[in-house]
């Protein structure tokens, strides 16, 4: 049986055009990492931001040898 984990990571450009990157968590679902953010939404350092949420998924003990499978996509 395959199992998946997902990963939850905040992703933004400040003002001074600095790309921040905040890893939030590792879930066992999709609706977990979606839960998650619904309880930081308005949370200082995420809610200017509410769209730059994404979660990407990946499959457990697997070797991503190619880093394009790693980049990061939109919820």
């Amino acid at each position: 049986m395959r199992k998946n984990t997902y990963l939850l990571v905040h992703i933004y450009k400040s003002s001074s055009e600095v790309v921040q990157h905040k890893m939030i968590g590792l879930y066992k679902s999709r609706d977990d990492a979606k839960s998650a953010i619904l309880r930081l939404i308005d949370k200082p350092g995420f809610k200017d931001f509410p769209e730059n949420f994404i979660i990407s998924e990946y499959e457990l003990n697997k070797v991503y040898d190619d880093f394009e499978a790693l980049t990061f996509s939109p919820t």
